[in-house]
């Protein structure tokens, strides 16, 4: 679902993806213990999602992912200033995301449009 996103918005907006705990751990596949466990199956995780964007690890404790978030796979999309400006409780919800990156490329066009029409001093 978000690589069918990244191929229609990644030329216009950046997408992370924060790999926080395993929401289902099992024999198979623990909570790592150790940081260089955790980042090693980002990578893996990443290998097997076919992700061509960036993958930024969280701590052991999920520090980033919990101060953003109490759901286990939300969306956050933040402007061009690092504002957010949509959190969606669920990335998997594929019209509510891509209806909001659509509203956030709109208004960073309109916003620029709006910069251009403003006079500038001395002109």
């Amino acid at each position: 679902m978000l690589n069918a996103a990244y191929k229609e918005f990644g030329a216009k907006v950046a997408f992370l993806t924060v790999y926080a705990k395993e929401p289902h751990p099992s024999t198979k596949c623990p909570q790592p213990a150790t940081f260089e466990a955790k980042l090693r199956d980002a990578r893996l995780f990443k290998r097997l999602n076919h992700i061509a964007w960036t993958v930024a690890v969280d701590d052991l404790a999920d520090t980033f992912h919990t101060g953003l978030s109490v759901y286990p796979a939300p969306a956050v999309i933040a402007d061009a200033n690092g504002h957010i400006v949509t959190h969606i409780a669920w990335a998997r919800d594929r019209k509510f995301l891509e209806n909001a990156l659509r509203r956030t490329i709109t208004a960073r066009a309109s916003a620029s449009e709006l910069a251009r029409r403003i006079p500038q001093p001395g002109s």
